[in-house]
């Protein structure tokens, strides 16, 4: 149910309603979004007054703070929308139909993570800014609410819950039931990469009234089946965000000198902000030289040298490859802090390992890569708070290498034989009952892939209108 086209009278009987209805918690998303607004147009009514002046930084803080929650909220509509969905066509099912039992539980589940996940961020911003929403306090925070200080730090007293959960005792205000639920939460990609539209296609609509067509070109050599899955995804996420495409078919057995001259001929496009070509290239082909060929600042993936450079230096043309940007992009739309914490990356490509390391110290987290050589790595896994899995190896990583309170990211994707589906680097039913968080595979960190890919295609065109 599309909740924006109610009147103000359904929307408030919505509001009210103990019944079942699709869009409830999304009726409740766009009531705390529309309060944030309203809050957040007071504080820009003071802004630029000399009254004022002494509070106008933390007015703009704040602003921002809400600006991000109002956009959260609004993703979180969809998501309500869409897990009702599957819950209604559960409970349709007959009562004697084989595993109807575990398909209604895994729908209700997935049902009450929307409005549970709303209720937590509303929550978080009643009870100060270092609460997670969807893991409540962080470390060393101190809510008004608390009795003493170090509720929330490392001399926490700590109860050990049913599943392997641990919380603190004694935490005032926030039931313990909304503070965490029994299961970790599943960090899913789609919320993350619905935000980042929302500020992407802002930014379309501006350079749009400048005369700028943010535009991408897609080059692709042959029709490998996972470039055409991922063509797809950009070609639709391209089109929500107002993104012009350019797509560039090569055949299977171009020559190395036709591919160049394509590549060059992208280059000099002015019309072209962003160029994505697919790898790997047929084997015929010199891979390092067509990728050394594109310009830096139309490498909106970060193959170039160029870009490795700038992300290494923090200057220069180019950008991070999407996937681990979209890594980054998680931790920071699930407030999950960076900064101070120690993280492992396991995994050392220059895809993922590599450049995610990096990314993590520019937001000054501590790092430690892990690979193929590393000691007792189970043992340096458990020190960490943030755990990015990309090491390319199905399931591999299990249950022996975590601790409760952490936040794992798996990168992975496999395809598993047995199970006869895709999994990721980390044996995920082992490992989800153990931690605070963790991705989903599918639908975790790739899931963001593409909105990282057209706002480097919309950044691209910023600079160039320069």
């Amino acid at each position: 149910m599309d909740m924006l086209n109610n009147s103000l009278e359904q929307f408030s009987a919505k509001l009210a309603s103990a019944a079942p209805t699709p869009g409830g918690g999304g009726a409740a998303a766009l009531a705390g979004a529309l309060a944030v607004a309203l809050g957040n147009m007071v504080g820009s009514l003071t802004v630029g007054k000399k009254k004022y002046a002494d509070v106008e930084d933390r007015i703009k803080e704040l602003n921002a703070a809400s600006e991000e929650l109002r956009g959260k909220l609004l993703a979180q509509m969809d998501e309500d929308a869409k897990a009702f969905e599957p819950l209604s066509k559960a409970y349709g099912i007959p009562k004697d139909a084989p595993g109807r039992d575990e398909e209604l539980e895994r729908c209700l589940h997935a049902a009450a993570e929307p409005p549970m996940n709303i209720l937590r961020l509303s929550l978080c911003r009643c009870y100060g800014a270092g609460c997670h929403p969807l893991r409540g306090p962080q470390r060393g925070h101190q809510h008004p609410s608390h009795e003493r200080p170090g509720l929330c730090g490392k001399d926490e007293r700590r109860t050990r819950r049913p599943g392997g959960k641990i919380c603190p005792d004694g935490r005032r205000g926030i039931p313990a039931c909304l503070w965490r639920s029994e299961m970790s939460t599943v960090l899913k990609g789609k919320p993350t990469a619905d935000a980042l539209d929302l500020d992407t296609s802002k930014r379309v609509e501006t350079l749009k009234a400048k005369g700028v067509t943010p535009t991408l070109a897609i080059l692709r050599v042959g029709e490998r089946e996972d470039d055409l899955a991922y063509e797809r995804g950009a070609l639709k996420r391209a089109e929500k965000n107002g993104v012009a495409v350019k797509q560039v078919l090569l055949p299977a057995d171009v020559t190395q000198d036709e591919l160049l001259a394509a590549i060059r001929s992208l280059n000099e496009d002015d019309a072209v902000h962003g160029v994505l070509m697919f790898r790997p290239l047929p084997k015929h082909l010199n891979e390092n030289e067509a990728c050394e060929a594109l310009a830096p600042e139309k490498d909106v993936d970060g193959i170039t040298r160029g870009s490795m450079a700038s992300i290494y230096s923090g200057k220069g043309a180019g950008f991070a490859p999407c996937t681990a940007e979209s890594c980054i992009e998680i931790l920071k739309y699930n407030n999950v802090e960076m900064s101070g914490k120690r993280a492992v990356v396991i995994g050392r490509s220059l895809v993922i390992g590599k450049p995610v390391a990096m990314l993590l110290m520019a937001n000054n987290a501590t790092v430690t890569v892990c690979h193929s050589r590393t000691k007792d790595m189970p043992s340096v896994v458990k020190e960490a708070d943030i755990v990015i899995a990309c090491l390319g190896r199905a399931e591999m990583i299990n249950k022996d290498y975590f601790v409760p309170g952490q936040v794992v990211l798996d990168v992975g994707i496999n395809w598993s034989e047995e199970k006869n589906k895709l999994v990721g680097d980390v044996a995920f039913d082992e490992v989800e009952p153990i931690v605070d968080a963790i991705t989903p595979v599918p639908g975790g960190v790739g899931s963001g892939t593409t909105a990282v890919l057209i706002r480097h295609v919309v950044e691209a065109a910023e600079k160039a209108a320069l």
